[in-house]
């Protein structure tokens, strides 16, 4: 339920892309999502990208949903800022990183127990290294550590029912709820990949270090597939 259009051309050195894109997000059928980016890139062998996007959601805050005691209002505003390496070393090796910082501003007025909530700040980053036929001459294999998109800084004002006068009058006191996990989400990543005929076999190995961003969870996972071109 989406659509998207990018536009890509040459300026001097530059290699500029426009995406825009509209559909439907992850929290709800009634969440929707729009936004544009654009990227600069400069390199072929050693290539360095810097980018900026946009988007704006309905009914959602960074792919969260509401619910009827918690609303935060119509929806959020975020701007975002990527920052992208690829460094070939030698011809056996290269290292590669990626960076994105943005803000998710919340749009509307809070309703519920949500009595406000300050802007969001998040992000996630890439490091990593890849070297080149390590078992075969053709085969490649990187090694890769990964923060996924991570909340970093935001609060949320609780408006909390405390009591209840002798008259009936309800009580309230507002809270501060800190929105940082308690956990920072780091994946180590192995990725092998060969060619097997006229195709590409690619293996990956992958452990998470307080998975979803909670203190103390792991988990693994591991993948195998296969491309072919034609």
């Amino acid at each position: 339920g989406s659509i998207a259009a990018t536009s890509s051309h040459r300026a001097g050195p530059l290699e500029v892309t426009a995406i825009g894109f509209a559909g439907q997000g992850a929290a709800a059928r009634t969440n929707t999502v729009a936004g544009a980016g654009l990227n600069l890139a400069m390199g072929q062998e050693s290539r360095v990208s810097i980018g900026v996007s946009y988007l704006g959601e309905q009914g959602s805050l960074l792919g969260l949903s509401q619910g009827q005691a918690f609303g935060w209002g119509d929806g959020s505003a975020i701007a975002t800022l990527h920052l992208g390496l690829d460094q070939q070393l030698t011809s056996g090796l290269g290292l590669f990183g990626r960076f994105e910082y943005g803000n998710a501003a919340p749009t509307g007025s809070s309703t519920g127990l949500v009595a406000s909530m300050s802007d969001v700040r998040f992000s996630g980053f890439e490091i990593g290294a890849r070297m080149g036929s390590v078992f075969s001459k053709e085969d490649t294999l990187s090694f890769s550590v990964a923060q996924p998109l991570r909340i970093e800084d935001g609060t949320m004002g609780l408006q909390l029912p405390t009591g209840r006068t002798s008259q009936g009058t309800i009580e309230q006191r507002q809270l501060a709820a800190d929105l940082e996990p308690a956990g920072r989400e780091l994946d180590l990543g192995l990725d092998y990949q060969i060619p097997v005929g006229t195709g590409q076999l690619q293996l990956g190995l992958q452990y998470r270090l307080d998975s979803g961003h909670v203190q103390g969870a792991s988990a693994m996972g591991m993948a195998m597939g296969f491309g072919q071109s034609f």
